[in-house]
C-alpha cells in the first residue's frame, strides 16, 4: 500500500513539473518579453509540443506569426474564437490585481477556468490554516459542482492548491486544530458528530462538506490535470497532423546534421496588382548531390522551397512550395511569385531535398518600389472603356461589370456604368428582382449563395419618366467545359435604322471546335459568324412588334446550343422549361460484378414516384468519360502518397482513352487544380508527380471546387476522392457540400485511408457522399494497396448504363426530385443518383 502511494506521489509530481513553466527547452536566446509571455502568461495553455516548437524558432517575426496561430488554435479549442484571447487577457489583469502575480496556484486555476461562481474564505485560526474554497456550477470536460480548496502552508506565504494525492488533510489545519481533531477522534466523543472541533468555526460545517467534494475532484486524474493545464481535446482525425509541426515545416530552420545545398537566389519586382506589387523569387539549384525518387515510371528530384519575408522585424509573408523535376537535368530552376506592398524586405529562403538530408538557407534583402501611377493605369482600363462607350453612345447605354474568376459564390459587388439620362437601374438575379437604385453610384451587392452555381445578373436602365433605355446581362460560373450561348438583351443602343444588333457570349468546351454561329430573326437565318467577336448588325425590319432573335451555335461534331432573346416584349416572358435528365446507372450482381447485356425493357425509372419514359439508352462503354481525380495531400498522407501516385498513374493510363478527359485536383488546406480536363496522359502524369504532402485538410471546400470543374459537362461524369482525415480547414460545411454534390450529377467514389470504424463521422460523410451520387465508398487500412479499389472503379465505369428521359414533373426548380431505378432481374444491386435539382 505504501509503495502504491509512493508511485502516485511521484506520478503527480512529474505531472505538476511537466505543466509548470521553465522546464522544457532552453530559453537563453529569448528576450525578457518572450520569456514572460511563455513562463508567466500562457503556461497553462501551451502544450509541450507547442512550447518546443516555439523555442526552436529563430526570429521574432516567426515567433509573432506562431503566436497568432496558437491563439487561433486555443480559441477554437475553447469554442470562443477570437473572444477567448480577449477573455484570457482580462483574466491576466485580474490575477495581477488580486494576487500580484500570474503564476501562483490561484492565478493558474483562474487563468484556466475563469472566476469561480462562488468562493468561501474560511478564517478560523483556532482550527484551520487560511482556506479558500472555489466552486463552479459547471466546467466543460469535468462536470457539475466542481470544488477545489487553496490553503496557506503553516498559515504563511501564498495560497497553494490542496492535492490529496500528495498531501494529507493535516496541511489544512494549524497545529492546535489538528491536535484537537486527533483528540476528538480517539475519544468517546467521536460518536457525537456535533462535537467535532471544526464546528466551532463559523463556516465549519460548510468547510467539511466542501472538503469532501474537493477531495473527490482532486483524486480524479482528469480533475487534477484540469487544474494544472487546459485539457487538450482528443485527436479527431487519423494520424496526428500537428499544427506545431506544420508551422516548423513552414519555418526556415535547418537541421544541424543537414548536408549543404549550393544555390543562388535573386528577386525582381514586376507589375502593380492593386495596392501591391508582383515579386518574383528565383533560385538555381545544381543537380550534384541530390537524391531521386521514382514516381510512376520516371525518376524525379523533389525540392521543397520554404521562405519567410520580413519587414522591420515583422513577418510580412510566408510560403512553402514543392517542386518536382526530371532527374536528367543538371540544374533546377525554382520560381516563386508573391505579392507585397512597397517597402524594404528581408528574404530568408530554405531549399531542401525531400529525399535526402541536403538543405540550406540563403538570405537576401530587396526593395519593392511602386511605379508612378499613370492616369490610364491598366487596372482601370476596363472601367474607363465601359464609361467611354456609354458616354459616346447616341442614346443612353449601360455596361454591367461584376467579379472576375470562376467558382464565384457568396456576396459579390456588381456595378452598372450608365449614360447621363439614366435615372434608375433595376437589378435582377436569375430573373428575380433584387434591388432598385434611384441615384448613382448604381452598384449592388448580391448574395449568389454559399456554393458556386450558374447564375445570371441583369441590370435594366430607365430614364426619369420610367422609360426603359437599356439592359445588360452577366453570366457567372459558366465553367470551362460548358457549351453555352447567351444573347445579350436588345437595348436602345442596339437599334439603328431599322436594324438590330445581336451580341452573343459563347463558351466552347476545351476539347471542341466551333463550326459556326447562326443568327435568326423569327426563324429566318440572317447572319452566320465563324469567329469572335460574335456581334453583328442584322438587316431585319424592327417595326415595334414583338419578335425574337435566336442564336444557334454548332460544333464540329454536330453538337448544338442556342438562346432566344425577345424584342419589344414585356420585361420578362414566362416560358415552359423542359428538363432532360441523364442517369448513370450501375448494376451489380451478388459478387459485386457489373451485370452486362441489359436492355431498355429491363429498366424502370420513377421520379418522385411517377414512372418516366426513357428516351435514350446506352451502355456507357461506348461513351467518352469525364473523370476527376481528387487527392488529399495533407501532412498525414506523406507515407501513403507515393503508393497512391503510382496506382493512380496506372489507373489513368488504363482508363483514359483518346475520347476521354480527366483532371487532377490536390488539396491540403486548400484545393489546387494541377491539370484541367485533358486527354494528354503526360500532363496528367506530371500533375501526379508534383504531389507533395503537407498542411491541414480542407475536404469540403475541395469537393465543391472539384465538382465545379464539371460545370456544363454532359454525359458520363465521375470523380474519385481519396482522403485519410476529417475536415479541419474548410469554409464550407458538410451539408452544403452534399447539396452541391446532388446538384452536380457527378458519380463520386470515395476512398478513405486509415479511418477505423470508430471514426463514425467521417466514414458516414464519405459513405453518404458516394451513395447519394450513385458511387461507392471504400475504406482501407494505412499502407494497404489501393490498386484493387481503382481496378474495381475502372470496371464499374466501363460497364455503366446511361438512361435519358424528359421529366414530366412541374415542381419548382429549387425542389429536389427523387429518382429511383429498378431492374427486372433478381438479386442485383442498382446504383444511381438519388435525385436532382432542376435548377442545377
Amino acid at each position: 500500500m505504501k509503495r502504491h502511494r509512493a508511485w502516485l506521489i511521484v506520478a503527480s509530481l512529474a505531472l505538476a513539473l511537466a505543466a509548470r513553466p521553465g522546464t522544457a527547452g532552453s530559453e537563453s536566446k529569448l528576450s525578457p518579453e518572450w520569456r514572460k509571455w511563455l513562463d508567466e502568461e500562457v503556461y497553462p495553455l501551451i502544450t509541450g509540443e507547442q512550447r518546443k516548437a516555439f523555442l526552436a524558432l529563430e526570429s521574432d517575426g516567426e515567433r509573432k506569426e506562431f503566436v497568432e496561430r496558437l491563439w487561433q488554435i486555443w480559441g477554437a479549442q475553447n469554442g470562443l474564437g477570437a473572444a477567448f484571447r480577449r477573455n484570457y487577457m482580462d483574466r491576466l489583469e485580474t490575477c495581477r490585481a488580486d494576487f500580484g502575480n500570474t503564476i501562483e496556484d490561484r492565478a493558474r486555476v483562474l487563468l484556466i477556468h475563469g472566476e469561480a461562481d462562488q468562493k468561501l474564505a474560511v478564517d478560523c485560526d483556532t482550527i484551520f490554516n487560511p482556506l479558500e474554497f472555489w466552486i463552479w456550477g459547471h466546467i466543460d470536460g469535468l462536470g457539475q459542482d466542481v470544488v477545489v480548496v487553496f490553503y496557506k502552508p503553516y498559515g504563511m506565504g501564498k495560497f497553494r492548491l490542496w492535492d490529496p494525492m500528495i498531501e494529507g488533510r493535516d496541511v489544512l489545519y494549524n497545529y492546535g486544530g489538528w491536535q484537537a481533531l486527533q483528540a476528538w477522534l480517539t475519544s468517546g466523543d467521536s460518536i457525537y458528530a456535533l462535537s467535532r472541533p471544526e464546528l466551532r468555526c463559523t463556516d465549519g460545517q460548510d468547510a467539511l462538506r466542501l472538503l469532501d467534494v474537493a477531495e473527490y475532484w482532486m483524486r480524479d486524474l482528469t480533475g487534477r490535470r484540469a487544474m494544472e493545464h487546459t485539457l487538450t481535446p482528443p485527436e479527431t482525425g487519423g494520424p496526428k497532423e500537428s499544427v506545431s509541426a506544420h508551422f516548423l515545416e513552414f519555418s526556415t530552420l535547418v537541421a544541424k546534421d543537414a548536408k549543404p545545398v549550393e544555390f543562388t537566389v535573386a528577386t525582381s519586382v514586376g507589375e502593380r496588382r492593386g495596392s501591391k506589387m508582383a515579386v518574383t523569387i528565383s533560385a538555381q539549384v545544381p543537380r550534384a548531390g541530390l537524391a531521386t525518387n521514382k514516381v510512376g515510371d520516371e525518376e524525379v528530384v523533389q525540392l521543397d522551397a520554404t521562405g519567410e519575408i520580413s519587414r522591420g522585424g515583422e513577418m510580412a509573408d510566408r510560403f512553402r512550395y514543392a517542386f518536382s523535376f526530371p532527374a536528367s537535368g543538371s540544374e533546377f530552376p525554382i520560381v516563386i511569385e508573391r505579392e507585397l506592398h512597397p517597402g524594404h524586405y528581408k528574404l530568408r529562403l530554405k531549399v531542401q531535398d525531400s529525399n535526402s538530408a541536403h538543405a540550406a538557407v540563403k538570405e537576401a534583402e530587396f526593395e519593392v518600389v511602386a511605379p508612378e501611377v499613370k492616369p490610364d493605369a491598366p487596372a482601370d482600363k476596363a472601367a474607363e472603356q465601359a464609361i467611354a462607350k456609354v458616354a459616346s453612345a447616341q442614346e443612353a447605354a449601360l455596361s454591367l461589370q461584376g467579379p472576375d474568376g470562376e467558382g464565384v459564390s457568396g456576396v459579390q459587388r456588381f456595378s452598372a456604368m450608365v449614360g447621363p439620362t439614366v435615372a434608375r437601374v433595376e437589378f435582377y438575379l436569375d430573373n428575380r428582382p433584387v434591388l432598385t437604385k434611384n441615384r448613382p453610384p448604381f452598384e449592388v451587392e448580391l448574395d449568389l449563395g454559399p456554393v458556386p452555381r450558374l447564375a445570371t445578373v441583369e441590370a435594366v436602365a430607365f430614364d426619369a419618366k420610367s422609360k426603359e433605355l437599356d439592359r445588360r446581362k452577366l453570366d457567372l460560373n459558366v465553367g470551362r467545359e460548358r457549351f453555352f450561348v447567351r444573347l445579350q438583351p436588345v437595348g436602345a443602343t442596339d437599334r439603328k435604322g431599322g436594324k438590330v444588333r445581336a451580341v452573343v457570349n459563347l463558351n466552347t468546351p476545351s476539347d471542341k471546335k466551333l463550326s459556326r454561329l447562326e443568327l435568326y430573326w423569327n426563324e429566318t437565318k440572317v447572319e452566320t459568324l465563324f469567329q469572335a467577336p460574335f456581334e453583328a448588325w442584322l438587316p431585319v425590319q424592327d417595326d415595334g412588334s414583338i419578335g425574337y432573335l435566336r442564336a444557334l451555335a454548332v460544333l464540329a461534331d454536330g453538337s448544338q446550343a442556342e438562346d432566344v432573346q425577345f424584342v419589344n416584349a414585356p420585361q420578362f416572358l414566362t416560358g415552359v422549361q423542359v428538363h432532360t435528365v441523364e442517369l448513370p446507372v450501375t448494376v451489380l450482381d451478388r459478387a459485386a460484378k457489373p451485370v452486362e447485356g441489359l436492355k431498355l425493357a429491363d429498366f424502370e425509372v420513377r421520379e418522385d414516384g411517377v414512372q418516366q419514359t426513357v428516351s435514350h439508352f446506352a451502355l456507357q462503354e461506348e461513351m467518352p468519360i469525364r473523370l476527376g481525380i481528387v487527392i488529399d495531400t495533407s501532412g498525414s498522407m506523406e507515407k501513403t502518397l507515393p503508393d497512391v501516385q503510382r496506382v493512380v498513374i496506372s489507373f489513368l493510363r488504363n482508363l483514359v482513352r483518346p475520347r476521354d478527359r480527366a483532371f487532377v485536383v490536390a488539396f491540403s488546406d486548400r484545393p489546387a487544380l494541377l491539370a484541367g480536363f485533358t486527354a494528354d496522359f503526360a500532363a496528367l502524369e506530371h500533375a501526379m508527380i508534383e504531389l507533395k504532402a503537407d498542411n491541414e485538410t480542407a475536404l469540403y471546400d475541395s469537393v465543391v471546387y472539384s465538382l465545379f470543374q464539371f460545370s456544363g459537362v454532359r454525359g458520363r461524369k465521375a470523380m474519385v476522392l481519396l482522403t485519410d482525415g476529417e475536415d479541419n480547414a474548410s469554409k464550407m460545411d458538410y451539408d452544403r457540400t452534399l447539396d452541391y454534390a446532388k446538384r452536380s450529377g457527378v458519380t463520386i467514389y470515395t476512398v478513405g485511408i486509415d479511418l477505423p470504424i470508430t471514426k463514425v463521422g467521417i466514414r458516414s460523410q464519405l459513405s453518404r457522399l458516394a451513395s447519394t451520387t450513385g458511387g461507392e465508398a471504400f475504406f482501407l487500412p494505412r499502407n494497404a494497396s489501393v490498386e484493387a479499389v481503382y481496378e474495381r472503379i475502372n470496371r464499374e465505369l466501363r460497364n455503366q448504363y446511361m438512361l435519358t428521359y424528359t421529366s414530366s414533373s412541374e415542381s419548382p426548380n429549387d425542389v429536389f426530385r427523387k429518382v429511383a431505378v429498378k431492374v427486372a432481374k433478381p438479386k442485383v444491386e442498382v446504383r444511381t443518383i438519388a435525385g436532382y435539382y432542376p435548377g442545377g
